[in-house]
């Protein structure tokens, strides 16, 4: 901990558009050699938002969540918004005002026994590149 908060890894995962498949970066590659491994042209790079679901599974940028509130099961792609993770709601349709949720305003987080880990109480269902008709679900 620093000053009161948890230090977050910071580390990527890319979608091969040629291949269509995940890359996740190698133990112990730097980050800078990922990146020169998966130049922008081929590959979408996926942040890690330092957050796991339920099942421990880490969650990244482009990944679709699913959690229940107010009995209601919810839907959204994770994504970088104004300095911050936000959800992009996809369980129905919003106006532009009401799409985009900060995970701080939303997402029920609790800390792992260890102590090490945020966990959402929700799960990762997939992801927008390999999961695409979770979003023809909606229109999107």
């Amino acid at each position: 901990m620093f000053g009161g908060f948890r230090m977050r890894e910071i580390k990527f995962r890319a979608w091969n558009i040629v291949h269509n498949l995940i890359y996740y970066k190698e133990e112990g590659q730097s980050n800078a050699s990922f990146f020169n491994n998966c130049p922008e042209s081929i590959y979408k790079l996926m942040q890690f938002t330092g957050l796991k679901d339920k099942n421990g599974k880490e969650i990244y940028e482009g990944d679709v969540l699913t959690w229940l509130a107010d009995d209601i099961n919810k839907k959204a792609i994770v994504i970088w918004k104004d300095c911050g993770w936000c959800a992009k709601r996809i369980d129905k349709k919003f106006n532009e005002f009401e799409k985009y949720i900060q995970f701080s305003d939303f997402i029920p987080v609790e800390i792992s026994e260890d102590g090490k880990d945020d966990l959402f109480d929700g799960e990762v269902i997939g992801n927008i590149y390999e999961n695409p008709e979770l979003l023809k679900e909606v229109g999107i």
